[in-house]
């Protein structure tokens, strides 16, 4: 990949590690030397990653948000040599998902985490995938004005939708024909803002049933321009939400008060 991307004229930089949990760290580290937040999500499961990459690249390209992967309900060397390098209080730790917010404890209680106070914060979203989205979103941005929806059964889909979301508003999970309730609810609150919705997958991952009910979740039943991309081609029509999408504004600044945990040993 890395040579096909150079013979294409571009400069490539290989981030890598011996695994995926071990390759987020070197990612993070390239981010920023100062996180103001660290997203943990499981990386034996896509739904909770992608997620929290959308949120973290909310944050522009001067961002402070990183995202690192645990092994399901545990936590490699490289991942928690990283954490413990930063303070908690300064440095909020985020957990999208049971299994991370289990990797944390199991972390911290077997003493792998020593530069740690005896008294720390996290901040816990935790549920199945389409749910834990929707909160995100809700805590990440006040008033979007895009957001992303994928198939909850199509990791293609939602990696396209959350590396094309960036700066731009939230990924969001949906059933193949129906709109999930959460994903649903988030809308219909941000709906005063949210001017364009984009749609990843084919009609195998997201219904074409699916495209009405998000006009109407939104606020504007089938007063919407639907305007569908296949295969790279650019539509014809001038008036595609794509020519009008916003610039992403500024970087969220979240109140995450209400998903604070505390740990004492």
């Amino acid at each position: 990949m890395a040579s096909k991307v150079t013979s294409l004229g571009y400069v490539a930089k290989r981030l890598s590690g011996v695994s995926r949990y071990s390759t987020s760290v070197a990612v993070a580290k390239t981010i920023t030397s100062a996180p103001k937040y660290v997203f943990l999500a499981t990386g034996t499961d896509y739904h909770n990653a992608l997620a929290a990459s959308s949120a973290a690249g909310a944050m522009g390209t001067s961002g402070t948000a990183v995202v690192l992967l645990t092994q399901g309900s545990t936590m490699t060397a490289s991942v928690y040599g990283y954490l413990d390098k930063y303070r908690p209080s300064t440095t909020k730790i985020i957990t999208v998902g049971v299994d991370a917010e289990s990797a944390l404890a199991k972390a911290y209680k077997a003493g792998k985490l020593p530069h740690w106070p005896g008294k720390y914060s996290y901040y816990r979203f935790g549920g199945s995938p389409a749910p834990v989205a929707a909160r995100l979103a809700e805590f990440w941005w006040s008033s979007p004005s895009d957001a992303a929806v994928a198939s909850v059964n199509s990791w293609t889909g939602g990696v396209s939708a959350s590396s094309a979301m960036t700066t731009f508003g939230p990924l969001l999970w949906t059933d193949v024909t129906s709109l999930t309730y959460d994903t649903k609810w988030y809308m219909m609150r941000t709906s005063a803002s949210l001017n364009h919705v984009a749609v990843f997958g084919g009609g195998s991952s997201v219904d074409a049933r699916v495209v009405p009910l998000i006009g109407r979740a939104i606020g504007v039943n089938g007063a919407y321009t639907y305007t569908p991309y296949y295969k790279g081609g650019v539509p014809q029509s001038a008036a595609s939400p794509a020519s009008s999408a916003s610039s992403g504004g500024p970087a969220p600044s979240p109140d995450l008060t209400p998903l604070k945990v505390t740990v004492s040993k």
